[in-house]
């Protein structure tokens, strides 16, 4: 397969304008590069472990087979119409996609909304739904449902693990 198409994850757009956003791909490597520019341009170094891509299904509306992109300490970042194998043979297991357990921070919620989020509220930080008991954070829309709060996909940079505090006042 040539050039892969990257079409970056929009909520709110028509297909029409998500696919103006479609971006081509040599590789894997090129894909990583991408994220990284646009998710960390001063920070953290995105690595071929950083990146998930999996198979999503068949998009009618634009002829894909669409593979959903997922980048740890993100969560879903966009959508490409063709895999991007790693160079090695590794499987991916559920431990590296979701990390450490979760210890209730408020770092995810805080710094990277989910899908879910966006959709109720917009590009608001913190997460109107980041909820504190005294203790620790949860979401209040969908409590422990669907992996939020069961594990941390930033934890080998997240500083916030340490010291767990209310940081639902932004």
């Amino acid at each position: 397969m040539g050039e892969v198409l990257f079409r970056p994850h929009s909520i709110g757009l028509d297909i029409g304008e998500a696919m103006e956003k479609v971006v081509p791909i040599k590789n894997r490597e090129d894909l990583i590069i991408h994220l990284q520019k646009k998710f960390f341009p001063k920070g953290k170094v995105v690595t071929d472990e950083d990146v998930t891509i999996m198979p999503y299904g068949y998009d009618e509306r634009i002829n894909w087979n669409t593979y959903k992109v997922i980048l740890t300490g993100v969560g879903v970042v966009g959508f490409t119409n063709g895999p991007l194998e790693k160079k090695t043979e590794e499987k991916d297991d559920l431990y590296r996609l979701h990390g450490d357990p979760c210890v209730g921070c408020g770092f995810c919620c805080v710094n990277f909304q989910c899908a879910l989020s966006l959709r109720l509220h917009g590009d608001k930080r913190p997460c109107p739904e980041l909820q504190w008991d005294g203790s620790r954070h949860y979401c209040r829309a969908v409590f422990q449902i669907g992996g939020i709060g069961t594990g941390c996909p930033s934890s080998s940079m997240n500083t916030w693990r340490a010291e767990i505090k209310d940081r639902t006042q932004g």
